[in-house]
């Protein structure tokens, strides 16, 4: 962990509340999900993988007289 001064601005370090539990935490400490939220790291869930299935495509059939 580091340990910055005061007066210094350092990218990622700035507050943000939990989209989901509303915990106010550092950004850098935070994960972003799958649906653009951004999380703790409590709440983080990954993709299940059914949300990505797709179905196959039909086959047709031709009937022949």
């Amino acid at each position: 962990m580091r340990i910055y001064p005061k007066n210094r601005f350092v990218l990622g370090t700035y507050k943000r509340e939990c989209d989901i539990c509303g915990r106010d935490g550092l950004r850098k400490d935070m994960l972003k999900t799958w649906n653009n939220l951004v999380v703790c790291k409590d709440d983080f869930e990954v993709k299940h993988p059914r949300l990505e299935r797709r179905n196959p495509p039909r086959r047709i059939r031709f009937i022949k007289d």
